[in-house]
């Protein structure tokens, strides 16, 4: 089972971005208990500092988690569209009368888009030039 590329790449740089609050949390620990002084202040900072370092390890292994997870066929088609039909096929029809889709979705393009469009299409001409 050979894995994706760009998920192991996820991984990588999500933990990357979390090593350096990881280490301002473990070095504030360090400098609070190494101090020793009993101002309410430190023991303020010092269970912030926890808090963080708890926070970031169980945010990881829960992202980690979800991009590792194999989605069904199924489970894809519902979170791509929202309801599938019984042979995995989209009907727009019945979307449009269950209210899952804008009827905006379904009106004849004004003269206005028309126009809009067009426009956009010349400037893509012109900017590919010979």
């Amino acid at each position: 089972c050979r894995e994706n590329p760009s998920r192991s790449l996820d991984v990588v740089l999500l933990q990357v971005a979390a090593l350096g609050q990881l280490c301002i949390s473990y070095f504030s620990i360090v400098a609070i208990v190494s101090t020793r002084s009993g101002r309410s202040m430190d023991l303020v900072n010092l269970v912030y500092s926890l808090l963080i370092i708890i926070e970031h390890v169980l945010q990881n292994l829960f992202i980690i988690e979800g991009l590792h997870r194999r989605s069904t066929p199924e489970e894809l088609c519902l979170s791509f569209v929202g309801a599938c039909g019984k042979d995995s096929t989209i009907n727009l029809q019945n979307l449009k009368e269950q209210g899952s889709l804008s009827s905006e979705m379904f009106q004849e393009p004004t003269e206005a888009t028309v126009n809009d469009q067009a426009a956009v299409s010349a400037e893509q001409n012109d900017t590919d030039g010979p």
